[in-house]
């Protein structure tokens, strides 16, 4: 199986894209050889290292931070591949906020810098050659109108995985195994 998710976990919400071979599946594979299951896992793995490398490509760039933090964690024997990255911004830098998210409608919050915030932005704005006053008005239209998500992890998710299906259901073919993939 295969999914896309970005998901609350407790009050911190988490973003990411997971590559899951099926429980049942790795299941079904211990009757068949090694060499399958290792075909798989390695199919899984070069996906999952595929999805980083085009989701890098694609974040959104200042200090680079965001790029960087992009991992990959192959868990269960190379079963599981999780792609994604624990920056709290994460979320809104894939999804957006306000009236500009990429799908459904978002809360909108209150324009709130903390004094870090401030900093950030203001020397963010003068090393672009913004006047003080003008890097307020971005921020107030920022937090009227929102920021458009890059859906950076989304868009290399959604260029990958077909060629991963491809190549798993070839490893599996070759074992005389079906499979199926079911997207939630």
């Amino acid at each position: 199986m295969i999914t896309g998710v970005a998901a609350t976990v407790g009050r911190r919400k988490v973003q990411g894209m997971y590559m899951v071979g099926a429980e049942r599946l790795a299941h079904r594979f211990k009757a068949y050889s090694k060499a399958t299951v290792a075909c798989v896992g390695k199919e899984i793995a070069a996906g999952a290292f595929a999805i980083q490398k085009s989701a890098r490509k694609n974040a959104p760039v200042n200090q680079g931070t965001l790029r960087r933090s992009i991992s990959v964690l192959l868990t269960k024997g190379g079963m599981t591949a999780k792609v994604g990255t624990g920056l709290h911004y994460a979320f809104f830098m894939e999804f957006g906020t306000g009236p500009a998210a990429a799908f459904g409608p978002r809360p909108q919050f209150p324009l709130v810098f903390s004094d870090d915030g401030r900093k950030r932005l203001k020397k963010w704005g003068r090393k672009h050659g913004w006047a003080d006053e003008d890097i307020w008005k971005l921020a107030l239209y920022i937090g009227q109108h929102g920021l458009k998500g890059s859906l950076f992890l989304t868009k290399a998710w959604k260029f990958q995985v077909p060629r991963i299906m491809a190549n798993i259901r070839t490893c599996t073919t070759k074992a005389g195994i079906s499979v199926g993939f079911k997207f939630l």
